[in-house]
């Protein structure tokens, strides 16, 4: 809330800062050697990363390492720059701390710590460069697996944190920057790290096909077949292992904007044990993700060798007929003989969701034309921008599960492949625009702000929206004219999950900060007058659980979309695997909690936007008539409990 203050906390530091740090003469009482440990220990080891990459790059004529030459330079160069920027961020003036008495220029500062990320994805991306070469696997068009283009998002990330860091620098209000480049950070994380895995895992099930092929052609060539299985662990273990620490690193990154730097708060000091555990276990990530990228690099092509020949015998013993031509929005299951397994339960699901979801759109439907004969949750125009996404989002749900559901053919019914697609794709970005609006729309009515005023504006939000909708109708189209496109499809998947992330999570925050408002004044009202009227007390408690079954249990479904989501991009539909078919009935139990997930939180929205503004004024006079006309409650909760009376009252 934006007028509410708090004089214990209220001490904002008008420098940007790398990041915010807890008071230092305190926090150093408190870790003991816990805190030199730290920075001395995390400062060697970086600066032996750095040693070690500046020897295999001395030494690279005297060794043939996992690459091609210039991409072994090149990743030891980018692991040398990681380990000497962070070991000298952390010797001399670790976390600005002041611990040695240097005192560094803060474009310097910012520069040393922001840095090693570009470093750390670059080498990350370079060795996974690397590993397609030597496999001769391809994940995506020519013109995006190679040196060229990587080389370009090399160069635009390293720019897009110097831009950012420098400017941050000169510049306090233009701390915003700073999110930009965490966000592109996770984004690219994200994206290499599940390519990685697709690639590592393809590699991986390959090699024990042609295996158990070896297998049954000669069973006497027992020593070779263990070679084979040896060196498939190996690769699983190095693929795998840095691809779940990139997942980590950027999920710390993330906990990082939201978490333990107070990023949407005015706290200026966080906490100095949580503090120093997350940046140990930050260090941790960084470092093991480097060493494992560094291990990976530094191997022999001798065994790559054998690899190459069993993914060369791979190539002619695979039977190409089995595997789908076409993109698909989601594999289905053999269909003749799912339906036969599930009978009834089939119907139930396609008729039954896709009525549902035609009810959800009638509903908003009936919202929007009726829209001038009703208040609802917020302005108007976003009222009716909520419900019309509530409307695309229940349409195409219903129009795709009633006519074709999930290409079945169940009614005869073939639809052309981009309408498919788009069917399906678009219910997505309808579901998180539609949250995201009415996230707005609480902020508004609750005058709370969590992010600056330039980002927490209908503006921004619609700019968003635009470019959700973009990228659905770009991949969508695009896989559907070429199915080698498919990677787009993991494009438009992994925005959902990003920003359904940052939505639920903003989202349980503001929740929660209102209802720790309203319960605070509460509070202080009845120990100001028991003899208080009692409806205040029945209807501030009553107000105050419908507020947190709202907020938080959409927020929460949220999370479950976006978990979901992930899921059906590992799990039940085998992305990484040549697999056609799913299994039946975990499809089909996955399908139908997945719709009922996304009814759940729909129903959730569309609850909450066509709350009337009924009894609002009444409450909201009357609390501040009995606030503003004592003085035992501080002034400076006056408007906290205005805007949550306002909450209140409206949800």
């Amino acid at each position: 809330m934006s007028n509410f203050k708090s004089k214990s906390v209220e001490q904002p530091t008008t420098a940007a800062v790398a990041e915010p740090g807890p008071d230092w003469p305190i926090a150093k009482k408190i870790w003991g050697l816990a805190w030199e440990l730290h920075w001395v220990g995390f400062g060697i080891l970086f600066g032996l990363v750095a040693v070690h990459s500046f020897v295999a790059i001395v030494m690279v004529n005297h060794r043939r390492g996992f690459a091609r030459k210039p991409l072994f330079v090149a990743i030891n160069v980018m692991l040398l720059v990681l380990g000497l920027t962070r070991s000298v961020y952390l010797l001399l003036d670790p976390y600005e701390s002041r611990e040695n008495g240097v005192q560094d220029p803060q474009w310097m500062t910012l520069l040393l710590f922001g840095i090693a990320f570009p470093c750390l994805t670059s080498s990350f991306c370079l060795i996974h460069l690397a590993f397609l070469e030597v496999t001769k696997l391809k994940v995506g068009p020519n013109k995006l697996q190679n040196v060229k283009f990587i080389s370009v998002v090399v160069v635009i990330h390293f720019i897009i944190v110097l831009v950012a860091e420098t400017s941050a620098s000169m510049k306090p209000e233009l701390d915003p920057l700073l999110i930009v480049c965490q966000s592109f950070f996770i984004l690219w994380g994200l994206l290499l790290s599940g390519s990685f895995i697709y690639s590592g895992c393809k590699v991986i099930r390959r090699v024990e096909n042609v295996h158990e092929q070896l297998n049954s052609i000669e069973k006497n060539e027992r020593l070779r077949n263990k070679k084979v299985k040896s060196s498939t662990t190996k690769v699983a273990k190095i693929t795998i292992g840095t691809s779940i620490l990139g997942i980590a690193v950027c999920a710390l990154n993330f906990y990082s904007m939201v978490g333990v730097y107070g990023l949407y708060s005015k706290v200026v000091h966080p906490s100095p044990w949580p503090w120093l555990a997350f940046q140990s276990g930050f260090r941790l990530v960084e470092l093991a993700m480097a060493g494992t990228i560094a291990y990976s690099v530094m191997q022999r092509e001798g065994g790559n060798k054998k690899d190459n020949a069993v993914m060369s015998n791979s190539t002619v013993t695979n039977n190409p007929s089995k595997l789908p031509t076409e993109a698909l929005p989601e594999p289905g299951p053999d269909w003749p003989v799912a339906r036969e397994i599930w009978g009834q339960a089939w119907e139930l699901h396609w008729i039954g969701f896709g009525i549902l979801f035609g009810l959800l759109a009638i509903h908003a439907f009936i919202a929007v034309a009726f829209a001038n004969r009703r208040k609802g949750f917020g302005s108007k125009p976003l009222f009716l921008a909520i419900n019309l996404l509530l409307f695309g989002l229940g349409s195409t749900r219903s129009a795709y599960l009633l006519l074709d559901p999930y290409e079945s053919r169940q009614n005869g019914i073939e639809d052309p492949k981009w309408l498919t697609l788009l069917l399906f794709g678009v219910a997505y970005p309808c579901l998180t625009s539609a949250f995201s609006l009415i996230h707005l729309a609480f902020l508004e009515v609750t005058k709370m702000q969590i992010v600056p005023n330039k980002l927490q504006n209908v503006k921004f939000l619609s700019a968003v929206i635009v470019l959700h909708f973009i990228i659905v109708f770009t991949a969508e189209t695009s896989a559907s004219i070429k199915p080698e496109l498919d990677p787009l499809l993991i494009v438009c998947q992994s925005f959902f999950i990003i920003w359904g992330l940052f939505l639920s999570g903003s989202f349980i925050y503001s929740g929660c900060r209102v209802m720790n408002s309203v319960e605070n004044v509460q509070r202080q009202l009845i120990a100001m007058e028991r003899s208080v009227r009692p409806s205040l007390n029945t209807t501030s408690k009553a107000s105050t659980t419908k507020v947190a079954k709202i907020t938080l249990g959409t927020s929460f479904l949220g999370l479950a979309v976006c978990g979901l989501q992930f899921y059906s991009m590992l799990g039940v539909y085998s992305m990484y695997s040549k697999v056609v078919h799913p299994s039946p009935w975990p499809w089909l139990a996955f399908q139908s909690s997945f719709r009922l997930v996304e009814l759940a939180m729909a129903g959730t929205i569309a609850y909450s936007a066509m709350q009337t503004g009924r009894g609002k004024t009444r409450i909201k006079n009357w609390a501040e008539r009995r606030v503003m006309s004592t003085a035992m409650i501080k002034p400076s909760l006056v408007p906290v409990e205005l805007a949550a009376i306002n909450a209140v009252a409206a949800v």
